[in-house]
């Protein structure tokens, strides 16, 4: 006999319960949820997520590509993927310490992943060591971030040095704070740059307004007096100094012509 024909909402249910690949890269999306149980690919790079999918609807899903998002934390919801075997969550906002990423990364530790991305994530500037981490952590990796050579890799982090990664953590927290301090020294200097005075302005003005008006200039060669006086302070030099410099100019010049 003839099935019987479905409305079109359940037709549409059905095709996407067997969808096997979806990329939604560069679609400005903050988040992803979907029951998608014959998914084995999904890539959302290059979007505006904040937070890594749930993904327990997708118990096939074996790439997952959240790179170019701004992703902090919270691996723990791929967990539950028996199945995943390349994870890309590359350019992101990470910025956890060493002990906290070795937690996040625990998440992962039973998964049979083959290949992992971390590159370009806050974190890095902190813990360069980080590499090591990773190898140590997750033996059966195959490819990972830029290293070209994984066995020569594997031999310069042995697993000894990352016994207690408590040492990483302190180290990196000091690079950190002193990277903080230097921050706000920069920002610091640039807000006084920014808030100099315009000069320009002080001495334009008063000239602009005696020009209009000669009973003004009195007024206006006051302000320029006054402005010129704060222009030197703020250059380090007194007003005798000023005009001591010039007068030993002019005294030079005056020698020079007269040879």
């Amino acid at each position: 006999g003839t099935s019987p024909m479905l409305p079109p909402e359940r037709q549409g249910g059905l095709r996407f319960q067997s969808i096997q690949v979806v990329k939604a890269r560069h679609n400005r999306l903050t988040d992803f949820s979907a029951v998608l149980p014959c998914l084995k690919e999904l890539d959302l790079g290059y979007n505006e997520i904040s937070k890594v999918p749930t993904v327990v609807g997708m118990p096939k899903l074996e790439v997952l590509v959240l790179a170019h998002n701004s992703i902090k934390s919270g691996f723990k919801p791929l967990s539950s993927l028996s199945q995943l075997h390349r994870f890309d969550i590359s350019s992101n906002e990470i910025d956890a310490l060493p002990l906290n990423l070795e937690q996040e990364l625990l998440c992962l530790k039973k998964l049979p992943l083959q290949t992992l991305r971390l590159q370009d994530n806050p974190f890095i500037l902190d813990f360069p060591e980080y590499e090591g981490l990773v190898l140590c952590r997750f033996p059966g990796l195959k490819k990972f971030d830029r290293i070209q050579d994984m066995s020569k890799a594997r031999e310069t982090w042995t697993a000894a040095m990352f016994a207690d990664v408590s040492r990483f953590h302190e180290a990196a927290a000091s690079r950190r704070e002193n990277r903080e301090k230097q921050n706000t020294s920069n920002l610091t200097k640039k807000d006084s740059r920014e808030e100099k005075p315009n000069f320009f302005a002080d001495f334009v003005t008063p000239i602009e307004e005696a020009l209009m008006d000669p009973r003004n200039i009195t007024m206006a060669l006051q302000q320029l007096k006054e402005s010129a006086a704060v222009l030197l302070d703020l250059d380090g030099f007194t007003e005798k100094e000023f005009f001591r410099n010039k007068k030993r100019q002019a005294e030079e010049e005056d020698v020079q012509s007269k040879i």
